[in-house]
């Protein structure tokens, strides 16, 4: 935590006129890295029938219903909503924010929720795939 902060500290003091540059790298960096992470999953991992990924909700986290432990994985999803308050709060550093600042609010949630859904979709239907006998059948099953 220390050297998160120094190195914040330190771009904020001495490289500030760099910024721009970084977040663009970061933005290219944070797409990239998104596609090389899909593809290869998409590619090579075994799948899971749409039916299991779709209408199978399973409670390891020891809950009392299904409903439950669905709201208390929803508090990490909801709470990414939370760093819009920090580009409100800088908007008077911004050119036209009344109409610039809105936008990118909007353009990073609209492009990491579809980009989380898809990750998320991949994740459940790729992960945990075990290979069973069913019948004398091989079946994949999460």
């Amino acid at each position: 935590m220390i050297g998160i902060g120094v190195i914040g500290t330190l771009m904020n003091t001495y490289g500030a006129k760099h910024l721009p540059i970084l977040e663009g790298i970061v933005l290219i960096v944070h797409i990239f890295g998104f596609f090389c992470i899909i593809i290869p999953l998409w590619v090579l991992a075994p799948k899971a029938p749409a039916s299991e990924v779709f209408g199978t909700f399973e409670n390891f986290g020891g809950w009392s219903t299904v409903g439950a432990a669905c709201f208390v994985g929803s508090i990490t999803a909801t709470g990414s909503f939370a760093g819009s308050d920090a580009a409100v709060h800088l908007s008077e550093e911004t050119k036209d924010a009344s109409k610039s600042v809105p936008r990118m609010i909007m353009f990073t949630i609209v492009l990491n929720g579809l980009m989380g859904l898809v990750f998320i979709i991949t994740y459940v239907s790729c992960s945990g795939v075990q290979r069973r006998v069913v019948g004398g059948a091989q079946q994949d099953r999460c």
